[in-house]
């Protein structure tokens, strides 16, 4: 159900992954909405579409995604779990997509897959 109070449409989005993300970016722009995220991710949003990264010491520890991002060394393994990728196909999501690439929130998928087996030494793969 909707509640409207003095003329303002409220709307609440329960979860901010990326279809969460995709219905705030349609009403964002909506006048008279008053527009509210809520998401139980404890590092921020994205749902499956999150980065994680992981102390390589063997202690399997996720450090917070606040931590300096720019830094690349062997002390961590940083990956992005669940929706490592995804299509748009419609003209719709292809026009949002090109925002996405454009404000740096999204990238042509260029990477390979792979697998890191347990026990296996920082920097190797």
């Amino acid at each position: 159900p909707t509640l409207r109070v003095a003329s303002q449409l409220r709307v609440a989005i329960v979860g901010g992954g990326i279809t969460g993300a995709a219905a705030a970016h349609t009403l964002c722009d909506e006048p008279d909405v008053e527009l509210h995220v809520f998401d139980q991710g404890g590092r921020g949003p994205g749902g499956r579409a999150s980065h994680r990264r992981v102390s390589a010491d063997g202690s399997r520890t996720v450090l917070a995604d606040d931590d300096a991002r720019d830094t690349c060394d062997e002390s961590t393994y940083e990956f992005d779990h669940g929706c490592q990728f995804f299509r748009a196909d419609s003209t719709q999501m292809q026009a949002v997509t090109q925002q996405w690439c454009e404000a740096g929130w999204a990238a042509p998928w260029r990477a390979r897959f792979g697998r890191i087996h347990p026990g296996t030494p920082a920097g190797v793969m």
